[in-house]
């Protein structure tokens, strides 16, 4: 890939309502991705590419470019980490006293029993032991899930149509 064929992925990309692109050809890979400011991010994995094949003066440069970019990345990386990191830690201080519901099978999270219905729980909810909390469909059967204790609805963790897995954590339930 030579640098006019990345100036125009660039363009595209920066056109398009994509928010992230990843290639791979001949042993460089390219990831693009929009942040909130619309600028694009380049990544590539140098360990994948051959130095010694590269030969034209921009793709030398478009390599050291990205190397350099690509350490930006991780300290932005990292300061975004530690960021979720505390907002993490404070949302478990604050759900302590909460009883989780765990996803007890692998399926899709369904809040409510119809596409466009009301769902069973809302936050600040009010459930009592056996109301519906959710259905979680698994091999084409509905499961409906039940509340194992009584208390009210203080965080949902999925979204409606999420993939969820065997013990993933659901809901929250103060006590």
């Amino acid at each position: 890939m030579n640098y006019e064929a990345i100036e125009r992925l660039i363009k595209l990309i920066n056109d398009s309502d994509l928010k992230e692109l990843e290639l791979e050809e001949a042993g460089l890979r390219i990831r693009m991705s929009k942040n909130d400011s619309s600028k694009i991010i380049y990544n590539e994995d140098a360990r994948a590419l051959n130095q010694s094949k590269i030969t034209d003066k921009c793709d030398t440069e478009f390599v050291s470019y990205t190397n350099n970019v690509s350490d930006n990345t991780s300290v932005i990386s990292t300061k975004h980490e530690e960021i979720i990191t505390e907002e993490i830690a404070t949302e478990e201080s604050n759900l302590e006293e909460c009883f989780i519901v765990k996803s007890p099978m692998v399926g899709t999270y369904y809040s409510s029993p119809t596409e466009n219905g009301e769902p069973y729980t809302k936050i600040g909810d009010s459930v009592s032991k056996e109301s519906i909390l959710c259905i979680i469909e698994a091999m084409k059967l509905m499961n409906e899930i039940e509340c194992e204790v009584e208390g009210t609805v203080a965080k949902i963790f999925v979204n409606n149509g999420d993939v969820v897995e065997f013990g993933q954590p659901i809901m929250a339930i103060k006590l």
